[in-house]
């Protein structure tokens, strides 16, 4: 309790505080809580506004979105791929698509290879083919 009233007080004298208020609104955003029920919250203080989630979750994406293709350039990431596939159950069957209930997804993940990894040390197809028993 101590912790919430200070944050709410620093917040009403400076809104560059807000850590708290920022966390949760992102917290609420991720549990698909009602914008109804966010912005009581932020009147009250606990909470950012739901504008101000979307921005930092805009800039949240941005900022891993960077992160990512940075990683990507350094050639010392693996690639994992995972086919996914969810089945939708309607509850109420519509004419253009009555059986259609199936979706397929795609998910990718990009794993840093750490403890030391360098480029040079992923440099060795040409010797594994010279190795190879599938080589000619």
């Amino acid at each position: 309790r101590k912790v919430v009233l200070t944050s709410v007080m620093l917040q009403s004298t400076n809104q560059f505080c807000n850590a708290l208020q920022s966390v949760m609104g992102v917290f609420l955003h991720s549990c698909n809580a009602p914008e109804d029920i966010i912005e009581v919250l932020a009147r009250m203080g606990v909470s950012i506004s739901t504008t101000s989630i979307n921005d930092a979750i805009s800039s949240l994406s941005k900022e891993s979105s960077n992160g990512l293709k940075a990683l990507g350039r350094t050639l010392t990431a693996s690639f994992a791929y995972n086919n996914v596939d969810i089945e939708l159950k309607h509850t109420v069957p519509t004419l253009e698509k009555p059986h259609e209930t199936l979706v397929h997804l795609t998910s990718g993940t990009l794993i840093p290879l750490e403890h030391g990894v360098v480029r040079e040390d992923l440099s060795c197809s040409k010797e594994l083919w010279e190795r190879s028993a599938m080589n000619p």
